[in-house]
């Protein structure tokens, strides 16, 4: 996202897990398929007007990443679940079990309402189903470039960025870092009720529910 560009974002684990997906010729992109391997939460917190969501799996136990695996051992490249942890570590000195593994609880999901790259204007956020929510944001606070300071939209509590260039919130199980402020309240009324979700629209719901279950990663736009 054109705001929040900065690389100690321990979120970037997200793009990382992509690319190994696509390394080993796991990665599909469906525009209709299903997602019955992997329970796509993360579409419960995205507004119902998203122009684009992309979804990964990132339960690395799941059978999906385990056969991934398995066909990158044959491919020469040993232990790769364990390659892939030291490979993390060394992007912004991250500590797997402390910065990354929190944060992987099924799914990871990035959607966007509207991108526009020549005006730097995205509306958007990055949403993550995490493993402990409390743990991940800790984690997250501590890789972001900027200290953050609270605030509260409709009595839920965020944290703002004093620059403005990050806005996190901690919604049950998942983790929300946003684009902008109003991305993030749009985030937030989804999951208060306020607004419709992208899992509440008929077409998105048939489509996922038509894939297989083996996949890595899921695209609806």
């Amino acid at each position: 996202m054109a705001s929040i560009a900065s690389p100690r974002y321990g979120i970037g684990i997200t793009l990382l897990l992509a690319a190994v997906a696509a390394a080993v010729g796991g990665f599909v992109l469906f525009q209709s398929g299903s997602a019955k391997g992997v329970d796509l939460t993360s579409a419960n917190l995205v507004p119902e007007d998203a122009g684009a969501y992309f979804a990964l799996n990132t339960d690395l136990g799941s059978s999906q990443w385990v056969a991934a695996f398995n066909l990158i051992d044959k491919l020469g490249q040993e232990d790769p679940k364990d390659e892939l942890t030291r490979s993390v570590e060394d992007i912004g000195d991250l500590d797997w079990e402390d910065d990354v593994a929190p944060m992987l609880g099924g799914n990871a999901a990035i959607y966007f309402t509207s991108f526009s790259i020549g005006n730097l204007d995205v509306q958007g956020a990055l949403i993550l189903k995490c493993k402990d929510s409390e743990k991940a944001l800790k984690a997250l606070q501590r890789q972001l470039p900027v200290d953050l300071s609270k605030a509260q939209h409709g009595g839920v509590e965020y944290c703002r960025g004093e620059d403005g260039r990050a806005f996190v919130a901690r919604l049950g199980d998942h983790l929300v870092l946003a684009a902008n402020e109003e991305s993030l309240y749009d985030v937030m009324d989804v999951h208060a009720g306020k607004a419709k979700s992208l899992a509440d629209v008929e077409g998105f719901g048939k489509l996922r529910d038509e894939l297989t279950n083996n996949f890595l990663a899921f695209l609806y736009k």
